[in-house]
């Protein structure tokens, strides 16, 4: 696979097949082809989606493990099972039901017709795919981690501010300096050769400099010039550990026995022009 072609990619992006018995067959075929662009290649594992009429009273889920419970969407565990449901935020009511078996490589999805032609009918089709996503990630090499992945010379770097998400001028005064993988929802992955950092689909983009992966060296916690405050290195790996997942792995903080074997470095900086100083200087230390 070339450069090109793995460019915006996670190295474990999934392939769907799947099989329509229903009469939301075209509905559901137009927003598959969403996720069928050149941009999305699949490299690891096909999952075969069954597609059904959701029944009247909807599916009924067996009682699990509550992993995320709200007014619009909930995700239950039960051995090997993952069970989703989704309701649309339309006055006219509607629902995606999911059972999930990552083990097995296979979903079986339940939808209301009419919800089908509505934009949310596609935000329910990518939250589908990011738990099984989530799901099948290997909770010993693989996490989520939230920060500005760069390339500075050969040094992979994954950046993140002690004050929360980084400002949008310091993300794009670095972004337009250095090579980027995107802003947040990347995929830390322990292989043979070391740390890799990988984009991926939920991945903020927008850089014109980007790249899709690159072998971790470094975090970097920036913090303002004023703020004298240090960090345990347990308080400093937190700001990288991803909480996006929790309510898809049950809040295992798996990351942060990965992100602890990374070297990290605190920057003090009181303009953007000074963390590229500091940056780039990484080059020659």
């Amino acid at each position: 696979m070339s450069n090109d072609e793995r460019l915006q990619l996670c190295d474990r992006e999934f392939l769907f097949s799947y099989f329509v018995k229903s009469p939301v067959r075209f509905a559901c075929q137009r927003i598959f082809s969403r996720f069928a662009t050149p941009t999305i290649i699949p490299v690891h594992q096909t999952f075969a989606v069954d597609i059904f009429d959701r029944p009247e009273g909807g599916v009924m889920f067996p009682t699990g493990k509550v992993l995320h419970e709200s007014s619009l969407w909930s995700l239950s565990e039960t051995g090997e099972y993952h069970f989703l449901r989704i309701t649309s935020p339309m006055e006219v009511v509607g629902a995606l039901e999911a059972i999930i078996s990552v083990r097995r490589s296979r979903i079986k999805v339940f939808v209301d017709t009419p919800w089908t032609g509505q934009e949310s009918f596609s935000t329910a089709w990518n939250l589908l795919f990011r738990i099984v996503f989530h799901a099948s990630l290997d909770a010993i090499s693989e996490q989520f981690v939230k920060g500005l992945g760069l390339l500075v010379d050969e040094h992979g770097v994954l950046i993140n501010t002690s004050r929360g998400e980084l400002p949008r001028d310091v993300v794009a005064t670095l972004a337009g300096r250095f090579p980027t993988l995107g802003h947040n929802r990347l995929l830390l992955r322990r292989e043979r050769d070391g740390f890799h950092l990988y984009a991926t689909p939920w991945t903020k983009p927008g850089f014109v400099n980007y790249n899709a992966n690159i072998m971790l060296k470094l975090l970097v916690l920036i913090r303002p010039e004023t703020d004298p405050e240090t960090f345990s290195k347990k308080d400093f790996i937190s700001h990288f550990v991803s909480r996006g997942g929790d309510a898809i792995t049950g809040g295992v903080p798996s990351g942060q026995m990965l992100l602890s074997e990374l070297t990290t470095m605190e920057i003090a900086y009181t303009t953007s022009d000074k963390l590229i100083g500091e940056l780039e200087s990484l080059s020659v230390n």
